[in-house]
């Protein structure tokens, strides 16, 4: 009996789709590293579809978690927990490797230029920098970590997103309103929506994740993912074609994400946010030693893949791991908080889900 129930235990793909994605951006990335020209086959088709995939699966499981957990401080300091360590170890990494590669005097390197980097990546809310004092100047592309600039823009959807739903109650169906507008000005007075329009293109991507979840607890995602795929083919009709394929995009991710397979496919690790933050500084000190081009590229995916999974397991499980000790007793407070504000009944044990 125990075997039966172990063989009947699903998992979904969502693992599965981001460590695709991260893969997608990596291939993209390794044509750029390599030749200072990226073609728009390499950029469109995979480096930006790739993000796009991310976005979509972000603005989907980003709102089912606040509509079950109903607390902006809670959401938040999970955000937090998964974005920030990974992240200023990557950026620590890239740092104290580069003192060891630099064309500039150790003096030179451990400038006010290098702190900068340092921080205002850290940060992400205060202006990203490329580029550290002699590093990599002698490759085709010179900038230190090409994949940083996603992330201040998810960061900024991640608060709109928290304290909208704040505002308007954790509501479902304003959530779809919303998006109809998106959708009705697109259809409409709108501009073109391009690859070159990234936070018009991400936006869409990230808001309909974000209605496809709402409107699944409404009506269920079959008939969601219908609507939505109509939605749009009308974009397609009226000349927004890529619009429309964005669109379809987000539809797809979150379809193919909610499939189940057996549990024995489940990702071990999630290396997924590691593999995007490691891979391009990584791809940079592989050019830098000039080696053949097949080895080259194998040594970057297998030095990546490293790294990313040390990430998940020495930085991101332990820092999610504090941080759920931290909601748990935000958790745990909050019923006491109404309760004190004049609430008539009595607090009740609060439920908190990972």
């Amino acid at each position: 009996m125990a075997t039966e129930r172990a063989m009947a235990r699903q998992t979904n793909l969502f693992d599965h789709l981001r460590l695709l994605a991260a893969t997608m951006v990596f291939i993209s990335h390794e044509i750029g590293a390599l030749h200072s020209a990226v073609s728009m086959f390499s950029i469109g088709l995979w480096g930006a579809w790739g993000v796009n995939i991310f976005f979509a699966i972000s603005g989907y499981l980003n709102t089912i978690s606040l509509l079950s957990k109903r607390s902006v401080s809670i959401f938040l300091i999970s955000r937090a927990a998964r974005i920030y360590p990974a992240l200023i170890g990557c950026i620590a990494m890239t740092v104290l490797v580069g003192s060891f590669l630099t064309t500039s005097s150790w003096s030179a390197y451990w400038s006010g230029q290098t702190f900068e980097y340092f921080w205002r990546n850290s940060g992400l809310f205060f202006g990203l920098r490329q580029y550290l004092p002699g590093l990599f100047e002698h490759n085709p592309v010179t900038g230190t970590n090409a994949s940083l600039w996603t992330l201040p823009i998810e960061a900024r959807y991640y608060l709109y997103l928290a304290f909208g739903l704040l505002l308007l109650r954790f509501n479902r169906w304003a959530i779809g309103g919303v998006f109809a507008v998106l959708i009705a000005y697109l259809l409409t007075a709108a501009p073109h929506v391009t690859l070159d329009q990234e936070t018009l293109r991400l936006g869409l991507i990230f808001v309909a994740g974000s209605a496809m979840a709402a409107c699944q607890g409404l009506w269920g995602l079959r008939v969601c993912a219908l609507a939505f795929s109509a939605l749009a083919v009308a974009l397609a009709v009226v000349g927004q074609g890529e619009a429309a394929f964005f669109l379809a995009t987000a539809v797809a991710s979150i379809v193919i994400g909610q499939m189940q397979v057996s549990e024995k496919f489940k990702v071990p690790v999630d290396i997924s946010y590691g593999f995007y933050l490691y891979a391009f500084p990584i791809q940079q000190i592989v050019v830098s030693l000039k080696l053949p081009l097949g080895v080259g590229s194998v040594l970057a995916l297998l030095a990546t893949a490293t790294a990313a999974t040390l990430s998940a397991l020495i930085v991101e499980r332990p820092a999610v791991r504090a941080a759920s000790h931290l909601k748990r007793w935000i958790a745990a407070q909050e019923p006491i908080w109404r309760w004190r504000r004049g609430s008539q009944t009595s607090p009740a044990p609060s439920r908190l889900a990972d």
